[in-house]
């Protein structure tokens, strides 16, 4: 059917024209066999194969329907195009006789062989052999004109033919002033519109003709959306999937929804009413996802999406709507390589939001090295975004690759130097490569910067730990490294004075002034004698502070305290001691 449609607009003018002339000359045939001198043939009205499961089934009702209408009326008041022209027609536009064509194709040939009326409909046998013809009367010209007819039921086809005759016979006294309506919409002579709109709905109660112009009125006069959705919404009562209808309506909701919620719901379920009457719209597909993930509805949106990206590959915004439902259905498996669909399509969308919600795609579904990776592309293309080149530092960490984490929080320092941020961490970096030196320069220069004190302090106190035990469980430990260790662990305290850092500063000291202690009673040096007793004083002060959070250790270290005291004192007063007078 496409490829015969693609062929129907390929060569659209030339079988215009070639069909167009053959009919008016059959035409011109018929009218002098049947027309008198003086008379006029009626509006010309096209009888098409209808729609059917059962194969045949179309045809012959749309037989017994154009032979119907053809003994029903007088050539003055309707000239039905006979099968032979309709299959001649059809024939030059590269179509079948047998095969019914869809809604959009139709209103094509109408508008191709002049026919000012036509019937679409589709006709069904049920299991009881009762037949069931579904109907419409059409106008090819202005959007949304067709009329629904009473569906009409028969044991045979030329029953429900006889049936439907008298239907359309009603139904069409509505177009002669819903046509006059149009014509005067059009001219802006809005009064005699609105005149023969309501004479076409008294012709026909049921008119959407009518209704149509009255809409159209509407719109013309700039009339607000409550006008709007009560023609539209009348409309739809008759004909539930009237395009232009649920166009108007769609429009109408969407501004109302903006100040009233309660128009939400009612947008969305118009708006899947209209992609039913057009399912491979995908505008329309595209306009719904929009609106369902407005109000949160994902779930919803995602088969539409899908479809409508399924219809339309490569299509940069379809794919875009698509990331951003899946990310919000945090469905990431899926997300992810449409993620990376979406940019080779269109590479403008790569941009620094779209590497930092790929990154985050990546870590959610528990790849951090290709979050990472994804990382440094983003930070590669756009080398001066700080937010992508600390992500690349982060996750360089998270993934023990610390050299590459350094080099990228170096490059952030780079453009920012005032950076607090990259200053942590890159003394966090060198904290983890046990570079615990170069970590407190770091860390100096990130206070002075402006960063927190206290977090400064605890990451400092989290690395003086290990160092701490290290130090303390070797057997040939030097004072020199203690020293270092105080000297650290006190800077740590200064900068936030937590029971930790009291904890680590008291268990150096203690530990330092036995190493003193012992060093000045074994050399009999005053000097190394009194900085030992000295720190085992110092150790008694400090570490009350880490008594409530740390009560084990502390009580095990003030005990220790307690023990080296009085042997400090009597070691000092031991090598202190001033020298006797000279014999």
């Amino acid at each position: 059917m496409k490829a015969r449609q693609v062929l129907m607009r390929a060569t659209g003018v030339t079988l215009m024209m070639v069909a167009a002339g053959t009919l008016e000359a059959q035409n011109m045939n018929n009218t002098q066999r049947a027309l008198r001198p003086g008379q006029n043939k009626g509006a010309t009205f096209m009888v098409p194969v209808f729609r059917s499961s059962e194969k045949g089934l179309g045809v012959a009702m749309a037989d017994k329907m154009r032979d119907e209408l053809m003994n029903d009326n007088l050539m003055t008041s309707m000239w039905v195009v006979s099968k032979k022209d309709l299959n001649a027609n059809l024939e030059l536009s590269g179509y079948s006789g047998a095969d019914a064509l869809s809604s959009s194709d139709l209103k094509q040939l109408a508008v191709f062989i002049r026919a000012e009326e036509y019937l679409d409909g589709v006709v069904a046998r049920g299991g009881d052999g009762t037949l069931t013809l579904t109907a419409t009367l059409n106008l090819p010209r202005g959007e949304g004109m067709e009329q629904p007819l009473p569906v009409t039921t028969g044991a045979k086809a030329d029953e429900i033919a006889s049936k439907l005759s008298g239907e359309i016979d009603k139904a069409r006294k509505q177009i002669k002033p819903a046509t006059d309506c149009m014509q005067f919409q059009r001219q802006r002579n809005y009064d005699e519109a609105r005149a023969q709109a309501a004479k076409a709905i008294k012709e026909y109660p049921q008119s959407v003709f009518g209704r149509m112009c009255q809409l159209e009125i509407a719109i013309g006069t700039k009339a607000g959306d409550d006008e709007l959705i009560k023609i539209a919404e009348e409309i739809l009562a008759i004909a539930p999937l009237n395009d232009r209808a649920l166009a108007v309506t769609v429009d109408a909701y969407s501004r109302k929804a903006a100040t009233d919620k309660a128009y939400e719901e009612r947008y969305v379920a118009t708006l899947q009413k209209l992609l039913a009457a057009d399912p491979t719209n995908t505008s329309l597909q595209a306009q719904i996802v929009r609106a369902l993930a407005t109000q949160g509805k994902f779930a919803m949106a995602k088969p539409i999406i899908d479809e409508a990206v399924k219809q339309s590959p490569g299509d940069p915004e379809l794919i875009k709507l698509q990331w951003g439902v899946y990310r919000a259905l945090g469905d990431w498996k899926a997300a992810i390589p449409v993620a990376e669909e979406m940019v080779k399509h269109d590479t403008a969308a790569a941009d620094t939001l779209f590497y930092q919600q790929l990154v985050a795609a990546y870590l959610s579904d528990s790849q951090p090295v290709k979050a990472q990776e994804a990382a440094s592309r983003g930070a590669n293309k756009f080398p001066t975004n700080i937010t992508l080149w600390l992500s690349v530092a982060q996750l360089a960490r998270r993934n023990g690759q610390l050299p590459q984490a350094l080099e990228a929080t170096s490059k952030v320092l780079a453009i920012d130097p005032k950076n607090t941020n990259a200053a942590l961490q890159k003394a966090q970096i060198f904290g983890e490569q046990d570079q615990l030196d170069s970590m407190v320069v770091a860390l100096r220069s990130a206070v002075a910067l402006g960063a927190p004190k206290d977090v400064a302090g605890g990451m400092l106190v989290g690395k003086v730990q290990p160092a701490f035990q290290r130090w303390s469980r070797d057997t040939a430990r030097t004072t020199a490294e203690g020293e270092r260790i105080l000297a650290i662990v006190a800077y740590a305290d200064s900068l936030n004075a937590s029971p930790a850092a009291a904890l680590f500063t008291g268990l150096t000291q203690l530990q330092l002034g036995q190493a003193y202690l012992g060093q000045g009673a074994q050399a009999r040096n005053c000097e190394q004698a009194t900085k030992g007793r000295d720190y085992v004083a110092k150790a008694q002060e400090v570490l009350p502070r880490a008594g409530r959070q740390f009560p084990d250790p502390t009580a095990q270290a003030m005990n220790g305290v307690m023990q080296l005291l009085p042997y400090g004192e009597q070691v000092v007063k031991a090598v202190c001691r001033p020298p006797g007078p000279s014999r």
